[in-house]
């Protein structure tokens, strides 16, 4: 995960589609699907930016993790 941080962001940097792209964040979490839901996540990028108008990140992460039974940890979530 580390190298493909490193030239991505590399990539990401030289690439002028990316010009406010400064670098990832510090840490990082990785999921699996089924090939079945490949069409299911291809909509669900290609329309990442409208969902987001009304559902922040934060709170679409947060209802990851509880349906998938994962422990809510607040460390890794900002403070306001």
């Amino acid at each position: 995960m580390k190298e493909l941080k490193e030239y991505s962001s590399k990539w990401l940097a030289r690439n002028p589609n990316f010009p406010d792209f400064e670098s990832w964040a510090v840490s990082f979490a990785g999921f699996t699907y089924n090939l079945n839901d490949k069409q299911t996540i291809i909509n669900y990028i290609k329309n990442q930016n409208e969902y987001h108008k009304t559902v922040s990140f934060e709170e679409e992460y947060r209802q990851f993790l509880i349906d998938n039974s994962i422990e809510i940890d607040e460390r890794y979530f900002l403070k306001e």
